[in-house]
């Protein structure tokens, strides 16, 4: 059959209930599925055919679906995509003719299959605008604290100590300055930056986790504790004078 049918992944919410999930491309073969279980961080894990699920389709029509043996509950998704495999099996002979079927299913469909396949990966891929004249570019070998970034000619990229990248965090805010102060600069000195690009450590209110906020003995604590400011909000009177408070409606 032709294969007229645009290729995507099809992702499903999981409810609880239902176990049968149907999908829209079309497939040659029960193997040309693959099944993926995603939980509510991204993690995804394959889910195996005969053990974890099964398919149904029809040769004679595009799409189908699969019935999972267990049933998954939010936040989980149910991800079904196609992996048409990309060896060639089909071997025709001249003295026993060949027919149509085989050269439009198991050849030209399965062709199809495997291009779309590939421009799926590349959709997902971060590609240089059309015209740039940028070539082909390769990744560094992953480094432990190192950032990526174009180097100084432009003409290819290398990994870079931390401090050099210029985007970490240069503020942290802390709600309990007593318990977190210690370990959040142990945690800054590991990254051994130089003392111009170690992040500022702020009490958020003074710390409010341990200390009573926007009180001036809270931040005489935060300034015997080291740390480098404290957060207040600042409001105004109806007679423009300022004071320290959070929340006016408090």
């Amino acid at each position: 059959m032709a294969n007229t049918a645009s290729y995507v992944p099809i992702s499903h919410d999981a409810n609880g209930v239902t176990t049968e999930f149907p999908f829209t491309f079309l497939i040659l073969s029960e193997n040309d599925v693959v099944v993926i279980l995603e939980d509510g961080t991204g993690n995804q894990t394959t889910l195996m055919k005969g053990t974890h699920y099964s398919v149904s389709f029809s040769s004679d029509t595009t799409g189908g679906s699969i019935t999972t043996v267990s049933t998954y509950d939010s936040p989980y998704k149910i991800i079904i995509a196609r992996e048409r495999d990309y060896k060639q099996g089909v071997k025709l002979s001249t003295t026993n003719g060949f027919g149509s079927g085989t050269i439009e299913n198991e050849i030209a469909d399965s062709l199809s299959m495997q291009v779309q396949q590939l421009q799926e990966q590349l959709d997902r891929c971060l590609k240089f605008v059309v015209g740039s004249g940028v070539t082909a570019k390769s990744l560094p070998s992953p480094e432990a604290q190192k950032l990526v970034r174009w180097n100084l000619e432009g003409t290819g990229l290398e990994n870079v100590p931390l401090e050099s990248g210029h985007t970490h965090a240069n503020l942290v805010a802390v709600e309990s300055v007593a318990a977190d102060y210690n370990d959040l600069t142990a945690t800054i000195n590991k990254l051994d930056l130089a003392a111009d690009r170690k992040p500022l450590i702020v009490a958020h209110r003074g710390g409010t986790k341990y200390f009573a906020e926007n009180t001036m003995s809270t931040f005489r604590q935060c300034e015997q504790l080291g740390v480098d400011g404290v957060e207040v909000d600042v409001q105004f009177s109806s007679d423009d004078t300022a004071f320290i408070l959070h929340d006016l409606g408090s």
